[in-house]
Protein backbone atom coordinates (compact mmCIF):
# COMPACT_ATOMS: atom_id res chain seq x y z
CA UNK A 1 0.00 0.00 0.00
CA UNK A 2 2.80 2.38 0.97
CA UNK A 3 4.72 1.52 -2.23
CA UNK A 4 1.66 2.30 -4.36
CA UNK A 5 1.20 5.64 -2.59
CA UNK A 6 4.84 6.64 -3.13
CA UNK A 7 4.59 5.67 -6.82
CA UNK A 8 1.41 7.73 -7.21
CA UNK A 9 3.07 10.80 -5.68
CA UNK A 10 6.15 10.40 -7.86
CA UNK A 11 4.09 10.14 -11.05
CA UNK A 12 1.83 13.01 -10.05
CA UNK A 13 4.68 15.37 -9.23
CA UNK A 14 6.59 14.39 -12.38
CA UNK A 15 3.84 14.92 -14.93
CA UNK A 16 2.08 18.05 -13.73
CA UNK A 17 3.12 21.14 -15.64
CA UNK A 18 3.00 24.71 -14.43
CA UNK A 19 -0.29 26.59 -14.53
CA UNK A 20 1.47 29.36 -16.45
CA UNK A 21 1.99 27.00 -19.41
CA UNK A 22 -1.75 26.66 -20.00
CA UNK A 23 -3.80 29.42 -21.59
CA UNK A 24 -7.27 28.12 -20.81
CA UNK A 25 -8.67 28.62 -17.31
CA UNK A 26 -11.25 26.06 -16.11
CA UNK A 27 -14.82 27.33 -15.90
CA UNK A 28 -15.68 26.73 -12.25
CA UNK A 29 -18.05 29.66 -11.78
CA UNK A 30 -20.90 27.26 -11.05
CA UNK A 31 -19.13 26.09 -7.88
CA UNK A 32 -19.58 28.03 -4.65
CA UNK A 33 -17.65 25.92 -2.14
CA UNK A 34 -15.77 22.62 -1.95
CA UNK A 35 -15.76 21.01 1.49
CA UNK A 36 -12.87 18.59 1.96
CA UNK A 37 -12.72 15.87 4.62
CA UNK A 38 -9.40 13.99 5.05
CA UNK A 39 -9.82 10.29 4.34
CA UNK A 40 -7.69 9.38 7.34
CA UNK A 41 -8.48 10.40 10.93
CA UNK A 42 -5.89 12.80 12.34
CA UNK A 43 -4.06 13.17 9.01
CA UNK A 44 -5.10 16.73 8.34
CA UNK A 45 -7.55 19.47 9.33
CA UNK A 46 -10.80 19.78 7.34
CA UNK A 47 -10.44 22.13 4.39
CA UNK A 48 -12.84 24.60 2.80
CA UNK A 49 -12.22 25.96 -0.71
CA UNK A 50 -14.38 28.98 -1.56
CA UNK A 51 -15.09 30.79 -4.82
CA UNK A 52 -15.23 34.43 -3.69
CA UNK A 53 -15.34 37.78 -5.48
CA UNK A 54 -11.59 38.05 -4.86
CA UNK A 55 -10.94 34.67 -6.45
CA UNK A 56 -10.53 31.19 -5.01
CA UNK A 57 -9.51 31.00 -1.35
CA UNK A 58 -8.86 28.07 0.97
CA UNK A 59 -8.77 27.66 4.74
CA UNK A 60 -7.91 24.77 7.02
CA UNK A 61 -10.58 24.96 9.74
CA UNK A 62 -8.98 25.00 13.18
CA UNK A 63 -5.50 26.00 12.03
CA UNK A 64 -3.62 28.35 14.39
CA UNK A 65 -3.04 30.72 11.47
CA UNK A 66 -6.36 32.21 10.39
CA UNK A 67 -5.14 33.60 7.05
CA UNK A 68 -6.73 32.45 3.79
CA UNK A 69 -4.71 30.68 1.11
CA UNK A 70 -4.89 32.05 -2.45
CA UNK A 71 -5.69 29.47 -5.14
CA UNK A 72 -5.47 29.60 -8.93
CA UNK A 73 -7.42 26.98 -10.92
CA UNK A 74 -5.77 25.74 -14.10
CA UNK A 75 -5.47 22.78 -16.46
CA UNK A 76 -2.50 20.46 -16.23
CA UNK A 77 -1.60 17.18 -17.95
CA UNK A 78 -1.38 13.89 -16.07
CA UNK A 79 0.66 10.79 -16.91
CA UNK A 80 -2.02 9.46 -19.28
CA UNK A 81 -2.06 12.68 -21.32
CA UNK A 82 -5.44 13.83 -20.00
CA UNK A 83 -6.12 17.38 -18.87
CA UNK A 84 -6.96 17.62 -15.20
CA UNK A 85 -8.03 20.54 -13.03
CA UNK A 86 -5.53 21.66 -10.43
CA UNK A 87 -5.58 24.50 -7.90
CA UNK A 88 -2.14 26.04 -7.46
CA UNK A 89 -1.68 27.32 -3.91
CA UNK A 90 0.17 30.60 -3.26
CA UNK A 91 1.61 31.81 0.03
CA UNK A 92 1.49 35.42 1.27
CA UNK A 93 4.49 36.58 -0.78
CA UNK A 94 2.97 35.21 -3.99
CA UNK A 95 5.30 32.23 -4.14
CA UNK A 96 3.74 28.98 -5.50
CA UNK A 97 3.26 26.34 -2.84
CA UNK A 98 1.39 23.01 -2.95
CA UNK A 99 -1.29 21.90 -5.39
CA UNK A 100 -4.83 20.52 -5.04
CA UNK A 101 -5.75 18.01 -7.75
CA UNK A 102 -9.48 17.58 -8.44
CA UNK A 103 -10.60 14.06 -9.35
CA UNK A 104 -13.47 13.93 -11.83
CA UNK A 105 -16.51 11.89 -10.91
CA UNK A 106 -16.74 8.67 -12.96
CA UNK A 107 -20.54 9.01 -13.01
CA UNK A 108 -21.48 12.68 -13.48
CA UNK A 109 -20.26 15.48 -15.74
CA UNK A 110 -18.87 18.60 -14.02
CA UNK A 111 -18.72 16.81 -10.67
CA UNK A 112 -15.77 15.70 -8.59
CA UNK A 113 -15.26 12.67 -6.41
CA UNK A 114 -12.30 13.86 -4.38
CA UNK A 115 -9.27 16.11 -3.97
CA UNK A 116 -5.60 15.28 -3.43
CA UNK A 117 -3.16 17.78 -1.95
CA UNK A 118 0.41 17.44 -3.24
CA UNK A 119 3.18 19.14 -1.26
CA UNK A 120 5.59 21.55 -3.03
CA UNK A 121 8.35 18.93 -3.15
CA UNK A 122 5.94 16.25 -4.39
CA UNK A 123 6.90 13.90 -1.56
CA UNK A 124 3.65 13.99 0.38
CA UNK A 125 -0.01 13.77 -0.53
CA UNK A 126 -3.27 13.98 1.39
CA UNK A 127 -6.50 12.58 -0.03
CA UNK A 128 -9.88 14.15 0.77
CA UNK A 129 -13.51 13.23 0.33
CA UNK A 130 -15.32 16.20 -1.17
CA UNK A 131 -18.76 17.73 -1.18
CA UNK A 132 -19.19 20.29 -3.95
CA UNK A 133 -21.73 23.05 -3.29
CA UNK A 134 -22.94 24.72 -6.48
CA UNK A 135 -25.18 27.76 -6.87
CA UNK A 136 -28.22 25.53 -7.37
CA UNK A 137 -27.57 23.31 -4.38
CA UNK A 138 -28.84 25.47 -1.53
CA UNK A 139 -32.62 25.78 -1.63
CA UNK A 140 -33.39 26.96 1.92
CA UNK A 141 -32.85 30.53 2.99
CA UNK A 142 -33.62 31.25 6.63
CA UNK A 143 -31.67 33.15 9.26
CA UNK A 144 -32.75 30.54 11.82
CA UNK A 145 -30.49 27.52 11.31
CA UNK A 146 -32.92 25.25 13.16
CA UNK A 147 -35.72 26.19 10.78
CA UNK A 148 -33.42 25.74 7.76
CA UNK A 149 -32.46 22.26 8.94
CA UNK A 150 -36.10 21.35 9.49
CA UNK A 151 -37.09 22.51 5.99
CA UNK A 152 -34.12 20.72 4.46
CA UNK A 153 -34.99 17.40 6.09
CA UNK A 154 -38.58 17.76 4.88
CA UNK A 155 -37.48 18.42 1.31
CA UNK A 156 -38.48 15.73 -1.18
CA UNK A 157 -39.06 15.31 -4.87
CA UNK A 158 -37.04 18.10 -6.50
CA UNK A 159 -33.85 16.19 -7.24
CA UNK A 160 -33.16 15.03 -10.81
CA UNK A 161 -34.13 11.44 -11.57
CA UNK A 162 -31.44 9.05 -10.41
CA UNK A 163 -29.92 11.49 -7.91
CA UNK A 164 -32.12 10.49 -4.96
CA UNK A 165 -31.60 12.74 -1.95
CA UNK A 166 -28.28 14.17 -3.17
CA UNK A 167 -29.42 17.79 -3.21
CA UNK A 168 -30.95 17.55 0.26
CA UNK A 169 -27.81 15.83 1.59
CA UNK A 170 -25.53 18.51 0.16
CA UNK A 171 -27.75 21.22 1.57
CA UNK A 172 -27.45 19.68 5.04
CA UNK A 173 -23.66 19.59 4.63
CA UNK A 174 -23.65 23.28 3.68
CA UNK A 175 -25.89 24.22 6.62
CA UNK A 176 -23.65 22.50 9.17
CA UNK A 177 -20.46 23.99 7.70
CA UNK A 178 -21.79 27.54 7.29
CA UNK A 179 -23.53 27.64 10.68
CA UNK A 180 -20.97 26.63 13.32
CA UNK A 181 -23.32 27.86 16.04
CA UNK A 182 -25.56 24.87 15.25
CA UNK A 183 -23.26 22.82 17.49
CA UNK A 184 -24.74 24.52 20.54
CA UNK A 185 -28.35 24.77 19.31
CA UNK A 186 -31.12 22.52 20.58
CA UNK A 187 -32.37 20.90 17.37
CA UNK A 188 -35.19 18.37 17.22
CA UNK A 189 -36.16 17.41 13.67
CA UNK A 190 -37.97 14.34 12.38
CA UNK A 191 -35.73 11.79 10.61
CA UNK A 192 -32.56 13.50 11.91
CA UNK A 193 -30.62 11.79 14.71
CA UNK A 194 -28.33 13.98 16.81
CA UNK A 195 -25.87 12.67 19.40
CA UNK A 196 -24.06 15.16 21.65
CA UNK A 197 -21.12 14.60 23.96
CA UNK A 198 -21.96 15.51 27.59
CA UNK A 199 -19.49 18.42 27.51
CA UNK A 200 -21.30 19.90 24.48
CA UNK A 201 -18.13 20.14 22.38
CA UNK A 202 -18.87 17.38 19.86
CA UNK A 203 -22.02 16.48 17.92
CA UNK A 204 -22.88 13.84 15.31
CA UNK A 205 -25.76 14.31 12.83
CA UNK A 206 -26.98 11.19 11.02
CA UNK A 207 -29.85 10.68 8.59
CA UNK A 208 -30.92 8.31 5.84
CA UNK A 209 -30.01 9.05 2.24
CA UNK A 210 -31.12 7.29 -0.93
CA UNK A 211 -29.70 6.99 -4.43
CA UNK A 212 -32.93 7.07 -6.38
CA UNK A 213 -32.51 3.43 -7.39
CA UNK A 214 -34.16 0.27 -6.11
CA UNK A 215 -32.97 -2.72 -4.15
CA UNK A 216 -29.92 -3.35 -1.99
CA UNK A 217 -27.65 -0.33 -1.69
CA UNK A 218 -30.32 2.22 -2.65
CA UNK A 219 -30.25 3.59 0.91
CA UNK A 220 -27.22 4.72 2.86
CA UNK A 221 -26.37 6.68 6.00
CA UNK A 222 -25.15 10.27 5.96
CA UNK A 223 -23.04 11.22 8.98
CA UNK A 224 -21.63 14.68 9.74
CA UNK A 225 -19.50 15.37 12.82
CA UNK A 226 -19.16 18.87 14.24
CA UNK A 227 -16.68 19.72 16.99
CA UNK A 228 -14.81 22.48 18.78
CA UNK A 229 -11.22 22.52 17.51
CA UNK A 230 -9.73 24.06 20.66
CA UNK A 231 -8.45 26.98 18.58
CA UNK A 232 -11.59 29.07 18.89
CA UNK A 233 -13.25 27.55 15.82
CA UNK A 234 -15.83 24.89 15.10
CA UNK A 235 -15.08 22.38 12.34
CA UNK A 236 -17.14 19.76 10.53
CA UNK A 237 -16.23 16.37 9.07
CA UNK A 238 -18.44 15.02 6.29
CA UNK A 239 -18.50 11.27 5.58
CA UNK A 240 -17.86 10.66 9.30
CA UNK A 241 -19.76 7.38 9.46
CA UNK A 242 -18.04 6.25 6.24
CA UNK A 243 -14.66 6.97 7.84
CA UNK A 244 -15.67 4.85 10.83
CA UNK A 245 -16.82 2.02 8.58
CA UNK A 246 -13.69 2.04 6.43
CA UNK A 247 -11.54 1.72 9.55
CA UNK A 248 -13.00 -1.78 10.02
CA UNK A 249 -10.68 -3.53 7.59
CA UNK A 250 -12.13 -6.98 8.21
CA UNK A 251 -15.37 -5.90 6.55
CA UNK A 252 -13.65 -5.65 3.19
CA UNK A 253 -15.03 -3.34 0.53
CA UNK A 254 -18.64 -2.50 1.24
CA UNK A 255 -21.28 -1.10 -1.06
CA UNK A 256 -23.31 1.39 0.97
CA UNK A 257 -22.63 0.98 4.70
CA UNK A 258 -25.38 1.49 7.23
CA UNK A 259 -24.18 3.04 10.47
CA UNK A 260 -26.17 3.76 13.61
CA UNK A 261 -24.58 5.90 16.33
CA UNK A 262 -25.63 4.44 19.67
CA UNK A 263 -24.06 7.03 21.92
CA UNK A 264 -21.27 9.51 22.67
CA UNK A 265 -19.47 10.05 25.98
CA UNK A 266 -16.51 12.19 26.99
CA UNK A 267 -13.88 11.05 29.47
CA UNK A 268 -11.40 13.34 31.23
CA UNK A 269 -8.05 11.71 32.04
CA UNK A 270 -5.32 14.02 33.28
CA UNK A 271 -5.28 17.08 31.04
CA UNK A 272 -6.90 15.29 28.11
CA UNK A 273 -10.53 14.83 27.11
CA UNK A 274 -11.38 11.66 25.20
CA UNK A 275 -14.59 10.94 23.28
CA UNK A 276 -16.03 7.43 23.25
CA UNK A 277 -18.34 6.83 20.29
CA UNK A 278 -20.34 3.62 20.01
CA UNK A 279 -21.55 2.69 16.52
CA UNK A 280 -23.36 -0.25 14.99
CA UNK A 281 -22.72 -1.18 11.36
CA UNK A 282 -24.52 -3.20 8.69
CA UNK A 283 -23.11 -4.31 5.38
CA UNK A 284 -25.80 -3.59 2.80
CA UNK A 285 -24.86 -6.66 0.75
CA UNK A 286 -27.23 -9.39 1.97
CA UNK A 287 -26.09 -12.96 2.54
CA UNK A 288 -28.57 -15.78 1.71
CA UNK A 289 -29.38 -18.07 4.60
CA UNK A 290 -28.81 -21.78 3.93
CA UNK A 291 -31.98 -23.53 2.80
CA UNK A 292 -34.04 -20.34 2.88
CA UNK A 293 -35.14 -17.46 0.69
CA UNK A 294 -34.51 -15.10 3.61
CA UNK A 295 -31.45 -12.88 3.90
CA UNK A 296 -29.28 -11.85 6.80
CA UNK A 297 -26.88 -8.91 7.07
CA UNK A 298 -23.55 -8.85 8.84
CA UNK A 299 -23.49 -6.40 11.70
CA UNK A 300 -21.06 -5.24 14.32
CA UNK A 301 -20.99 -2.94 17.32
CA UNK A 302 -17.77 -0.99 17.76
CA UNK A 303 -16.50 1.40 20.42
CA UNK A 304 -14.17 4.13 19.11
CA UNK A 305 -11.95 6.48 21.13
CA UNK A 306 -10.97 9.96 19.87
CA UNK A 307 -9.38 13.15 21.10
CA UNK A 308 -9.06 16.66 19.67
CA UNK A 309 -5.37 17.31 19.06
CA UNK A 310 -4.13 20.49 17.36
CA UNK A 311 -7.61 21.04 15.94
CA UNK A 312 -7.88 17.53 14.48
CA UNK A 313 -10.14 14.67 15.48
CA UNK A 314 -7.50 12.04 16.18
CA UNK A 315 -7.76 8.36 17.21
CA UNK A 316 -6.85 7.90 20.88
CA UNK A 317 -5.11 4.60 21.68
CA UNK A 318 -6.51 4.24 25.20
CA UNK A 319 -8.42 0.96 24.85
CA UNK A 320 -5.86 -1.77 25.42
CA UNK A 321 -3.43 0.37 23.38
CA UNK A 322 -5.94 0.54 20.55
CA UNK A 323 -8.53 3.16 19.53
CA UNK A 324 -11.41 0.80 18.74
CA UNK A 325 -12.92 -2.35 20.23
CA UNK A 326 -15.11 -4.55 18.07
CA UNK A 327 -18.03 -6.55 19.46
CA UNK A 328 -20.01 -8.90 17.20
CA UNK A 329 -23.71 -8.43 17.85
CA UNK A 330 -25.32 -11.29 19.71
CA UNK A 331 -28.06 -13.50 18.27
CA UNK A 332 -29.51 -13.46 21.76
CA UNK A 333 -29.84 -9.71 21.94
CA UNK A 334 -29.05 -6.90 19.53
CA UNK A 335 -28.76 -4.37 22.35
CA UNK A 336 -25.19 -4.83 23.51
CA UNK A 337 -23.61 -1.60 24.71
CA UNK A 338 -20.50 -0.66 26.61
CA UNK A 339 -20.62 0.73 30.13
CA UNK A 340 -18.28 3.29 31.65
CA UNK A 341 -17.21 3.77 35.27
CA UNK A 342 -15.91 7.34 35.58
CA UNK A 343 -14.57 6.83 39.12
CA UNK A 344 -12.43 3.85 38.07
CA UNK A 345 -11.85 5.09 34.47
CA UNK A 346 -12.92 1.67 33.24
CA UNK A 347 -14.87 0.60 30.15
CA UNK A 348 -16.90 -2.62 30.32
CA UNK A 349 -17.38 -4.37 26.97
CA UNK A 350 -19.88 -7.24 26.54
CA UNK A 351 -18.33 -10.64 25.83
CA UNK A 352 -19.84 -12.59 22.91
CA UNK A 353 -18.80 -16.22 22.57
CA UNK A 354 -19.00 -19.08 20.07
CA UNK A 355 -20.21 -19.35 16.50
CA UNK A 356 -23.69 -18.55 17.72
CA UNK A 357 -22.49 -15.17 19.00
CA UNK A 358 -24.17 -15.74 22.35
CA UNK A 359 -23.98 -13.14 25.10
CA UNK A 360 -23.67 -14.81 28.49
CA UNK A 361 -23.98 -11.71 30.63
CA UNK A 362 -20.23 -11.28 31.13
CA UNK A 363 -18.30 -8.07 30.49
CA UNK A 364 -14.60 -7.47 29.90
CA UNK A 365 -13.21 -4.52 31.86
CA UNK A 366 -10.67 -2.28 30.13
CA UNK A 367 -8.72 0.39 31.98
CA UNK A 368 -8.49 3.66 30.07
CA UNK A 369 -4.85 4.72 30.08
Amino acid sequence: MKTKQLLFMALLSAVLVSCKQEDKIPDLDYIRTIYCTPKEFGKCLPLEMNNSNEGWKAQYIGAPTKGLLALEPCYEVNNTGDSIIVFQEYVDDGKPNGKYVLHKSPMYVNEFSGVSYVSPDGKDTIDFYTNVISDGTVFTANSDVKESIRKTMEFEGNDPIGHGSERRDLNMVNLIHSNPEALHESIIVEDLSIHDSPDGKLRIYTFDGFTGGNGVGSHYDVGILQYETGNGEIAALDYFTTLLYMSLTDFGEANFPYCTINGVRNVVLGNNTYYLIEAMFNDSRPMPLNGSDEYAKTDDTVLFAFMIKKGKLTPAHILDKDWKIEVVSSQKTGKLHFDYDDAKKTVSVPVVEGNGHLFNGKYRKIKIQ
